[in-house]
Order: C-alpha cells, then sequence, then structure tokens
C-alpha cells in the first residue's frame, strides 16, 4: 500500500495537472505494454478506453481498493492461497446490472456445473483417457467449467 501512494505521490509531482484518472489509464496503459497483460487490457476489446470515468469516480475506485480494517489489512486483498475463484465469477456479473441484463451475465450454478461434467467429462475420459485430452468451455465465462474439470 506505502508503494502505491508513494508511486501516486511522484505521479502528480511529475504531472501536476493530472488526476487520478490519468493516473489509472497510465497504469493501464504499462499493464498493456507487458505481455501477460496485454490480452487483459487490449484496447481493441476493453472499455477502460473507451468508456472513461470521472476523476471523481476514478478517485473512488481507488479508495475502494485501497480500504483497510480496523488492524490496517487490506480488505479486498486477492493474495490468499485460500480464495476461491467464483468471486470472479460473482463480480463480473454483478458489476452493471443493465450489462447483466442486457448480455445475460450469470455464472453457471455449481450443481449445473458439475452435472454437465459428470454426464460429458467423466465419460470421455473413461473411454479416451487423459492423454490429448482437449476441453471446450461452453459457457466461456470466468472459466469455471475449466477449473471443475480438474
Amino acid at each position: 500500500m506505502q508503494r502505491a501512494e508513494e508511486n501516486l505521490t511522484a505521479y502528480f509531482l511529475d504531472n501536476p495537472t493530472r488526476n487520478r484518472r490519468h493516473w489509472l489509464q497510465q497504469g493501464f496503459g504499462v499493464l498493456a505494454a507487458q505481455p501477460a497483460g496485454e490480452a487483459l487490457v487490449d484496447p481493441k476489446h476493453n472499455p477502460v478506453w473507451t468508456a472513461e470515468i470521472s476523476p471523481e469516480s476514478a478517485t473512488s475506485l481507488i479508495a475502494f481498493w485501497r480500504r483497510t480494517s480496523d488492524d490496517g489489512t487490506l480488505i479486498h486483498d486477492f493474495t490468499d492461497p485460500n480464495l476461491e475463484t467464483r468471486f470472479l465469477g460473482d463480480l463480473y456479473q454483478d458489476l452493471s446490472e443493465h450489462a447483466k441484463k442486457t448480455y445475460a451475465l450469470l455464472q453457471t450454478p455449481v450443481f449445473v456445473e458439475e452435472f454437465i461434467l459428470d454426464q460429458t467429462l467423466t465419460p470421455a475420459v473413461a473411454e479416451f483417457g487423459l492423454e490429448g485430452l482437449k476441453l471446450i468451455d461452453p459457457a466461456c465465462g470466468s472459466g469455471h467449467f475449466l477449473l471443475g474439470a480438474f
């Protein structure tokens, strides 16, 4: 957290007429220039480049992710190795009520995921084995079918 604050302060010292929205945009630009982040924030596909937020919203967004509990630990800390991955699906589907309704952004319930895998993957492994096995995620969402397969 301290390093993030130092980086933000340094950014404003170098760019006194800029605001937190610009800082976030620069951060996304740095991420997009990295092999691991290129596809994640690709300007052709990610709305972060076309749906600008206000400086006030950027300030609120940064404050949200930096919130700490009474003992000083981050409230939203995704570095916990015991953290389940379904929260990504929850986050994705609840990000925008409009997008949720327009694009039917709902994650597949666990029992449906398990049923489909039990009826398709389990018999395929029994018949053909694991070598050369390929799996297609029928929902193409946050990857729960793929994770459930393993």
